[in-house]
Order: C-alpha cells, then structure tokens, then sequence
C-alpha cells in the first residue's frame, strides 16, 4: 500500500488551538483515528498509550490520536484515562486519503510521507511485531 500521505489539514488541540498535520512530516507516524462512543476504540488506546511511552524520547517517531468527533466529545471521554499522546480533533474534516468506514481506523506513514500500512478494526499497538516495523522505518 505504498501511496503519499497527506500533511495538508488542520487539527484542533485539546485546548483548542489549530494546528496542521504537516508536523509530523519527515516523522514516522502512526495515526489513529477513534471516537468515544467506539467500543474497539476505546478497548485499544492503553496499548496505543504504552506505544506512545515506548517512544515517547524518540523524536523521530509520532503517535497521533484523532477524535472524529467534537472537541468537547473528545475531552469528556479523556479525563477518565491518563493519556498523553498527542490527541487531536478533526473538526474541519479528514482528507479523502485517510477515508475510512470503521472505527478504529489507523495508517502507519513513514518518514519519506508514504502510508505503508493501513489497520481496520482494533490491535494491540504495543505488539512487538508493531515495534519493530516502526524501528525499520526509521
């Protein structure tokens, strides 16, 4: 699934500053997008969670929550765990390349800006085959 990844969007922060994807250029990034009311998403963000603190000193590796609903939605569900990732809203819409009809949808982007790996449905992100695939891309 090699095909160009697309930084051109804005992102709202959880306090509500606007903010654009292309951050994370020259980064390899996974990108997860949920909602609160997603059962398998809620089931997987630990492990996305304990991937982001296995390479949270890694500044050339990115985790990146995106709540497809409101900010007020996404902040509600957030005060009951203690996430840290960087978590973001879509408010304004999501480009075409990252369509998806299911929740959990995640793309793992490497560093050259290509999506090398598309995951429906929930994992578990932490999985060291997962760890290792994001290493080789660096």
């Amino acid at each position: 699934m090699r095909e160009p990844a697309d930084y051109d969007w804005p992102l709202t922060d959880l306090s509500g500053r606007t903010v654009s994807f292309d951050q994370f250029k020259n980064k390899v990034v996974l990108l997860n997008f949920w909602a609160a009311w997603c059962a398998p998403c809620r089931s997987e963000m630990p492990s996305v969670q304990r991937l982001f603190d296995h390479f949270k000193n890694n500044p050339n590796i990115a985790i990146v929550g995106v709540n497809i609903e409101s900010l007020r939605d996404a902040k509600n569900y957030l005060r009951w765990g203690a996430y840290t990732f960087p978590i973001f809203v879509a408010n304004r819409g999501i480009p075409k390349r990252y369509n998806h009809a299911q929740l959990p949808t995640s793309y793992i982007i490497s560093r050259e800006g290509q999506i090398v790996a598309k995951q429906t449905g929930a994992r578990s992100w932490d999985d060291p085959a997962v760890i290792r695939i994001l290493e080789e891309l660096l």
